[in-house]
């Protein structure tokens, strides 16, 4: 028909001109033409929020169109059709809790027939559950059926609520995907493994056969995540070529990612693999350098555990372990280094490394290369004897002279002890000092340590959610706020001790962390203002709309509207207020509402939004 009117009419120029062609041949009347234009807008739009993987942006000021009067329908109600949408949008929250994708498939339940009784849908829309059977996903269903995709939607969303329906578990999408490809049915067979649902449910056998199927179907995103899981469940099971294996495939796409770095070194050394001790040191030296030191040391000290004689292990080691304050372990590292066949520059760097660790043992342990030790001790007796043989040739006045050297050796010596005595009690006084130190920061670790991890975590899980708790995260906040000052005072307490640097460390990381707690604070209340602002805005423009209706005369259509404002706007209810034009003959009637009187007539004034049972 369509065609016959471009082939009478000649060629049409615009949209308009098209409509007034199918109307005057009688092909179409206008309120059929509007009904379909709408269904066909409802449509495109709910299409564009079925795609999962997009952003969106709404810009006023574009003009999308090269000759907008050309295409405007003088009799579609652009604002009725918008609040129909709007409506229908509060609609899609729950549909989207049922129907989390496209690409499930749905099977009928023992409750089906029951369930599909008391869905309050039209009939045409309830007899297209026929096309549920197992087989079909959302996407087909939607395509096999003359209703609306958002009609289509309802049912499945209301069949699940109900229990008619329910999403076709892994192990049934493993089998009917293994028959499909049995039948060489390869596009069939892809289906079922999208619309995987309860993939942690498969057996481990299982599992292998599905990321096998997932690669040949080059879905990368779920491939990706079922590495994981096999990794997980191997290591449990003590399977670690497995672990490894789905561990190295996913390495490509986590090597950002610190903990998962961390996962896969644990794997290679509970495996006693051949990659422990190169990826280990790979690995712990670049978290060192990102700053991730705690990590880094967890890693290379597993390293050493299991390499305690290994130069290259030891190097990594004595440098990492000093720059960390691990002493120690370092001294020790640069001691097996130092007595080992490494050339002479390299002993020069680890020399360099070792000094400043413990300047004193390093002298009287005697390992250090051209260094006196104990046993090279000056003899310093030739001396004294030679000054004392030079004295005998003075003149007769010498002995005066030569007791001088006793008694200055006396004062020297006395000089030296009480040196020696006040020397002691100040390094005693600094060493109770260090040790109150370091027992105080040993007990903040203990008591703030585990908690802020915990508030961490608790923050991390909270901000995962759709709609975190703003209250919770700033309570959270608050909370390690008293975590920061405790190391911040602790460090200015003890800076001048050899243990400052270690709870310097400590408060710049819960310092870090903090910022980050009040960072997402600031998105999340920003977040909400953003949505409040939105909601707000099309709280206005709908009420207005019923405003309008109002000065127009259609009373009924516009109070029908309040009352369906107040029931999607529950929070700003008290800003809508019905019209009440009440007149009678003669004037002075009493009016009451719900037992309460409002004033006697003439009334013409706006009241409060009763409830609705007290309209009715």
């Amino acid at each position: 028909e369509y065609q016959k009117v471009l082939e009478s009419k000649g060629s049409l120029s615009s949209i308009k001109e098209v409509i007034k062609a199918i109307e005057e041949e009688g092909f179409l009347s206008k309120e059929e033409l509007e009904k379909a234009l709408s269904e066909k807008m409802t449509s495109h739009l709910y299409d564009l929020f079925l795609q999962t993987d997009s952003t969106y942006e709404f810009h006023k000021d574009i003009d999308i169109l090269p000759s907008p009067k050309t295409v405007t329908l003088h009799f579609f109600q652009t604002n009725a059709f918008l609040e129909d949408l709007a409506s229908k949008m509060e609609e899609w929250k729950d549909i989207q809790k049922a129907i989390p994708s496209t690409k499930v498939i749905f099977l009928p339940t023992p409750k089906f027939e029951e369930a599909l009784q008391y869905i309050p849908l039209p009939r045409n829309v309830r007899e297209e559950a026929v096309l549920i059977n197992g087989e079909r996903n959302v996407e087909e269903i939607i395509e096999s059926s003359p209703v609306s995709t958002f009609e289509i939607l309802q049912l499945l969303a209301e069949l699940v609520k109900e229990g008619g329906i329910r999403p076709i578990s892994g192990e049934e999408a493993l089998e009917k995907y293994q028959q499909a490809q049995e039948k060489g049915e390869r596009e069939e067979s892809l289906k079922y493994i999208q619309t995987l649902q309860d993939g942690e449910s498969l057996s481990l056998e299982k599992k292998l056969l599905l990321v096998k199927a997932l690669e040949e179907s080059r879905n990368k995103a779920q491939a990706q995540e079922l590495y994981f899981q096999i990794m997980q469940q191997a290591s449990q099971e003590g399977k670690w070529d497995i672990a490894i294996e789905m561990g190295e495939k996913l390495l490509p796409f986590k090597k950002g990612e610190p903990k998962f770095l961390e996962i896969l070194f644990n794997l290679y050394f509970h495996a006693n693999h051949e990659k422990t001790k190169e990826f280990g040191m790979d690995v712990g030296y670049l978290l060192f350098q990102d700053g991730k030191r705690d990590l880094a040391w967890n890693i290379l000290e597993k390293v050493y555990q299991k390499y305690p004689h290994d130069l290259e292990v030891n190097e990594m080691i004595a440098e990492v372990g000093s720059a960390l304050g691990f002493k120690e372990i370092a001294i020790k590292a640069c001691q097996i280094l130092m007595k080992s066949d490494l050339p002479e520059e390299k002993k020069q760097k680890i020399l360099q490394i070792y000094m400043p660790l413990d300047p004193s043992r390093g002298f009287e342990s005697g390992v250090i290369e051209n260094i006196p030790g104990k046993e090279d001790e000056i003899d310093t007796s030739d001396i004294f004897t030679d000054s004392l043989v030079d004295s005998a040739s003075f003149p007769s006045e010498a002995p005066q002279i030569i007791v001088s050297p006793k008694s200055q050796k006396r004062s020297s010596t006395k000089y030296v002890v009480i040196m020696g005595i006040i020397f002691f009690f100040i390094f005693l006084l600094f060493g109770i000092y260090e040790l109150r130190g370091r027992t105080r920061f040993a007990k903040i670790q203990n008591q703030w340590e585990k908690k802020s991890k915990i508030l961490l975590a608790n923050v991390n899980q909270e901000i995962s959610r759709k709609k975190p708790d703003l209250q919770k995260i700033q309570k959270w906040e608050k909370e390690y706020k008293k975590i920061v000052h405790a190391f911040k005072d602790l460090a200015e307490q003890y800076k001048w001790t050899w243990i400052a640097k270690k709870v310097k460390y400590a408060y710049r990381k819960h310092q870090n962390n903090f910022k980050y707690i009040h960072q997402m604070v600031e998105t999340i209340q920003k977040r909400i203002s953003n949505e409040k602002e939105s909601r707000y805005s099309s709280f206005l423009s709908l009420l207005n709309y019923n405003l309008g209706l109002e000065k127009k005369g259609k009373l009924q259509e516009a109070i029908q509207g309040y009352f369906r404002i107040s029931r999607q706007f529950p929070e700003w209810k008290k800003k809508i207020t019905l019209p009440l034009d009440i007149e009678t003959s003669p004037t002075g009637a009493l009016v009451t509402l719900n037992g309460a009187s409002i004033g006697k007539t003439p009334i013409k004034k706006r009241i409060p939004i009763p409830q609705k049972k007290e309209w009715e």
